[in-house]
């Protein structure tokens, strides 16, 4: 629910984006990564999360090697990413001190979801 003002942004049709990914040439790919990380690493963008985390706050990330969410724990937010410790290996006693070095506008995207 949303308490503001503002209207809901919509949602991304993503079965609509990965077909015209398919379409695209292998530079207009390039050329898409190249955007992308330039707006996930923007100052502006990565000030708004930052701002939003705090030590302690228990949220998730998106693991790319996994393709899944997982649990963490924020443990200290540095200028552009931030030290978790990832709850699921440390709950499993593979390692208590594992921790996952994450870029934080990842974990904006888990917090958005986490809200819902």
């Amino acid at each position: 629910m949303n308490n503001s003002n503002s209207p809901a942004k919509p949602t991304m049709d993503y079965a609509q984006l990965l077909e015209a990914l398919n379409q695209a040439s292998t530079f207009d790919l390039f050329r898409l990564n190249a955007m992308i990380d330039r707006e996930l690493e923007s100052s502006e963008r990565i000030g708004r999360i930052k701002a939003a985390l705090t030590v302690g706050q228990k949220l998730s990330y998106f693991d790319r090697n996994s393709n899944s969410l997982r649990d963490c724990e924020v443990l200290q937010l540095r200028q552009k990413r931030a030290l978790v410790l990832d709850l699921l290996m440390a709950n499993a006693g593979r390692c208590p001190t594992t921790c996952s070095i994450l870029k934080v506008p990842m974990l904006a995207l888990i917090m958005k979801l986490n809200k819902a």
